[in-house]
């Protein structure tokens, strides 16, 4: 080997991270670019209907059943009338796909691990893979990227103790989707065992949900509207599970409407109580929230609150699969499970988007199963740090 061949591959060698980070990037920017064209049922019967709603008519009434700050973003699509609508969507969307991934790997890297800058990548590369995230935003055109990024953010501000920005990036996840509240439980948990600052900063969040809809006032609307926005999307999929293969498509044999009145309030009392239950437990053994325990935490009680809620759609596992990758490059004893995870929601998202025949019930059983020994395996590693703190005082 010459002395010029040499060089190059310990340059190679001593920026290889960097490069594994600019190689995905573009392997990810070409899957999502290579999924651009596919049209959705959803962007189909809604998005692209609210599009043109939206440009010929302005934001004087209501478009959809998305947050006011959705609306406004979908405004500013059409003022750039050279980018296909579907396709503005999409481009909005798998920026945030990015935003996620870079702020999941910064929160992995804070975390004390040996190999920091290789787990980072690894969370990097394995997110911006992950079938469900390049599904979701470049062939769904969806926006659960955009709610999930701002949480993530906040949960980040959150581990560094910046309350006010983590309640405001929280504010502005609520602004894109309701969707946002299942994020809410750690931030109270937080708020109640480290106690660091008054209940009263949570009013942070509705004051951005206000500010974000200042914009539509321009048509004529109240930023208060928002609120009553979401107050209908609660009531708009009255079944017990919506394509989610839930622990209540284990309990009926039918998934109607009937269930859910006889049901739906039960099952919200359950997901309340089962919360309770965890963070309970963590309060009583004083298991704090350090930024590893946090990501934990969060990732149980979002989980918790996805697959015991009822309506819940397929999508909405998206914010915890997120904290499953990164669990499971910090704690790789985990991998089959996020990887069970990953293969549910794309079995699930296959269903809706290419009509693949599923069977939900194997797929709930499957669900409480991971869920089940994620419980305990977490569980587990909160106590085992526990120790650790204890003996090294």
């Amino acid at each position: 080997m010459n002395s010029l061949e040499r060089k190059i591959l310990d340059k190679v060698e001593n920026y290889l991270p960097q490069i594994v980070f600019v190689v995905v990037s573009l392997i990810g920017f070409y899957i999502r670019f290579y999924l651009r064209t596919i049209v959705s049922g959803d962007a189909h019967m809604c998005l692209m209907p609210w599009y043109n709603a939206i440009a010929e008519n302005g934001l004087y009434t209501q478009v959809g059943d998305y947050g006011m700050l959705y609306q406004f973003v979908i405004w500013l699509m059409t003022r750039f009338p050279g980018i296909p609508n579907l396709f503005a969507y999409k481009i909005f969307s798998c920026f945030f796909d990015y935003v996620i991934a870079i702020t999941a790997a910064v929160i992995v890297y804070r975390i004390d691990t040996d190999d920091k800058c290789w787990r980072s990548v690894a969370v990097y590369s394995l997110i911006l893979l992950c079938p469900t995230v390049f599904i979701n935003s470049a062939a769904w055109a969806q926006c659960d990227a955009v709610y999930t990024a701002f949480a993530l953010l906040g949960i980040y501000c959150l581990d560094k103790e910046k309350y006010n920005w983590a309640l405001v990036f929280l504010g502005i996840s609520f602004s894109f989707k309701l969707h946002a509240f299942f994020v809410l439980p750690i931030f109270l948990f937080y708020y109640f065992i480290k106690r660091r600052f008054s209940i009263i900063r949570f009013l942070i969040i509705p004051l951005m949900m206000v500010v974000t809809a200042l914009p539509l006032a321009f048509w004529g609307r109240s930023p208060l509207e928002t609120f009553s926005i979401y107050a209908k999307q609660t009531s708009s999929y009255p079944l017990m599970s919506n394509e989610y293969p839930s622990v209540w498509l284990l309990m009926f044999s039918e998934n109607n409407e009937a269930q859910y009145e006889c049901m739906g309030a039960v099952a919200i009392v359950i997901t309340v109580c089962v919360l309770a239950l965890l963070m309970g437990g963590w309060i009583r053994n004083k298991y704090m929230p350090t930024n590893r325990n946090l990501l934990l935490m969060t990732f149980l009680l979002t989980y918790s609150c996805v697959f015991f809620l009822p309506s819940m759609h397929e999508r909405y596992g998206y914010a915890y699969e997120i904290c499953a990758i990164m669990i499971a490059v910090i704690l790789p004893k985990t991998i089959p499970l996020a990887t069970s995870l990953i293969a549910v929601s794309t079995c699930t998202y296959s269903a809706y988007l290419f009509c693949s025949d599923v069977d939900y019930i194997k797929l709930s059983w499957l669900n409480l199963f991971v869920y089940v020994i994620y419980v305990l395996v977490l569980n587990k590693e909160l106590i085992s740090e526990k120790e650790e703190v204890s003996d090294s005082e």
